[in-house]
Order: C-alpha cells, then sequence, then structure tokens
C-alpha cells in the first residue's frame, strides 16, 4: 500500500520530534551533570579552605603558646587555650578530642571541646554541634549564628597526642591535627567529606 503524501510527511514530522526530543535530552543531562559536577568542585574547594584555615588557626595556637610560656617551651606548647597550668592536650592514636575552633573578642584563637551520640552529618546533634556560619564579614565561623544564612558545612578538629606504641617521640615531640569537614549539596544524595591531616611539632623543644 502507498502512503500518501500526507501520511508521508506526518510520519517525518514524528520522526524528527523523536529524534529532537531524545537530542533535547541528551543536551539535557550533560548540562544537568556538569552542573553538578561543577557545584561540587566549588564546595569541595571551599571546604578545603574551611579545612585548612583551622588547621592554620592552631599553629597559631602553638606559636603564641611559645610566646606567652617561653620558659617551658617543651611543656607548655600544646595548651589548651593558653592555660598557665599548661594543661596537655591528651589522647592516642587510636583516640582524640573533637573540638570546633573560633576567636575570642580580643581575636585569639580559642578551642572549645564537643560531645555528641554520633559523628553522623545526618543526625540534627551532629550538625548542631560542629556548624559552621557565616559572620557579618562573610568569613566562616563557629561561634554561632551571626547571619540568618546557614551554611552547608561542619567542622571538627581532632587531636591526637603521639603514639608511644609506634614512634621513638616524646609526648613533647608533636601531635597530629584532623580537620573534617563535611557537608551535602545538590550534586549527590551522599555526604560529602574533607579531611586534611597535619603534625605539628615542637621544634624549638630544648634538648
Amino acid at each position: 500500500m502507498k502512503l500518501s503524501k500526507k501520511a508521508t510527511s506526518i510520519v517525518e514530522a514524528i520522526m524528527i520530534t523523536l529524534i529532537l526530543s531524545i537530542w533535547i535530552t541528551w543536551v539535557y543531562n550533560i548540562f544537568s551533570n556538569s552542573l553538578k559536577f561543577t557545584n561540587w568542585i566549588e564546595a569541595k574547594i571551599q571546604a578545603i579552605h574551611i579545612a585548612k584555615e583551622w588547621i592554620e588557626a592552631i599553629e597559631n595556637i602553638r606559636d603564641t603558646n611559645w610566646l606567652k610560656y617561653s620558659s617551658n617551651i617543651n611543656s607548655c606548647w600544646k595548651t589548651l587555650n593558653y592555660d598557665s597550668n599548661c594543661i596537655l592536650w591528651s589522647g592516642y592514636e587510636t583516640m582524640s578530642w573533637k573540638y570546633i575552633i573560633y576567636k575570642d573578642t580580643n581575636n585569639k584563637w580559642l578551642l572549645e571541646s564537643k560531645d555528641t551520640i554520633t559523628w553522623d552529618y545526618e543526625d540534627n546533634n551532629y550538625r548542631d554541634n560542629f556548624k559552621v556560619w557565616l559572620d557579618a564579614n562573610w568569613f566562616y565561623t563557629q561561634t554561632g549564628i551571626v547571619n540568618d544564612f546557614k551554611n552547608i558545612y561542619t567542622r571538627e578538629i581532632n587531636i591526637y597526642n603521639y603514639d608511644p606504641w609506634f614512634t621513638n617521640s616524646t609526648d613533647d615531640d608533636w601531635i597530629k591535627i584532623e580537620s573534617i569537614v563535611k557537608w551535602k549539596d545538590n550534586s549527590s544524595q551522599n555526604v560529602r567529606e574533607v579531611i586534611l591531616e597535619a603534625y605539628l611539632t615542637n621544634y624549638k623543644k630544648n634538648d
């Protein structure tokens, strides 16, 4: 049976529409995936910045301790929040204290110990304890709500003492710092995470 010109035109229009639909869907998926990838990269770069800044803040605490307690550098270099009694951070490689870090009214870095029943980002208790906010100058802070905008990031600081079972160091040689930033964005249903590690040494130690 021979198709009329009208029927042929309808079939051609349907085929063209189908091809266009497939092409538009393909382009949309590429654009959507590219946008998600871009969002993930931007969020990860910001998370690395947040994590790195707070490792530098702990280095600042160490350096300040050196200045404040120059007569007892061996024992006071890792004093928590410039304590005149030189109370040291404690814990071994298998355990740690978890902190947030912020600046006080005198512009000094301070650590605040946090405890929670879970370390899961999905848990409200965890996010409340380790949330990161933007302050009035749009800098990241953990001192509380300054702007109404709630950031997607959390950050926890883990501080480990030396591990006497795996090193030949003594307790005034070094500490290990972990800065952990977690977040969720529209690029995935999974929780994203960035972990930066640093080892702070007491290189001014008196032998």
